[in-house]
């Protein structure tokens, strides 16, 4: 077992030695960035290939929010790979939230929701869909920091997906 240490929401845990997580940081084209690891990993990088993998490049087209890459090599050796970045946004409450939003889907991709759930302890936190609960862990850390949230990372994900293509 190794420490994986998300930054935004100061969140340690542990995860089996042949599972990382990297964080890429801010990029400026979600779209780019994500062509780049599919090349990285071996795999054709042409936007057909990467729908075909269940990622919706419409949505990282639009460069707005965040992604968290998930790579799972089972049956092989069962190892899990958790790979986000993100855009920058001027507004610090939307850009913080933003990133504690992207570590939170590698906590659950990584096995560790619970424990994170715990960490934020609201209560029904592990009955939520995955986007929702990401929302929660990125308003969890705005909250500890005092620093009041943008109205428009208060809108439902299902309903920010639907206005602006925001694909965290």
């Amino acid at each position: 077992m190794k420490d994986v240490y998300f930054q935004m929401l100061d969140f340690e845990g542990k995860m089996p030695d042949i599972n990382e997580f990297q964080d890429f940081g801010y990029v400026r084209e979600l779209l780019v960035k994500t062509k780049e690891l599919f090349d990285k990993i071996g795999q054709p990088n042409g936007e057909d290939h990467i729908r075909q993998c269940g990622i919706d490049v419409d949505l990282l087209k639009a460069n707005f929010g965040g992604f968290h890459m998930r790579i799972t090599n089972y049956p092989v050796d069962g190892s899990k790979k958790s790979w986000i970045y993100y855009n920058q946004f001027d507004d610090e409450s939307t850009d913080i939230w933003n990133r504690a939003h992207e570590e939170a889907h590698a906590t659950c991709h990584l096995g560790l929701r619970s424990e994170l759930e715990k960490r934020i302890g609201t209560p029904n936190l592990s009955d939520l869909y995955e986007e929702d609960f990401c929302d929660q862990a990125g308003l969890y850390v705005l909250k500890r920091r005092g620093i009041e949230p943008h109205p428009n990372i208060l809108i439902p994900y299902a309903d920010r997906k639907a206005t602006n293509g925001n694909n965290s």
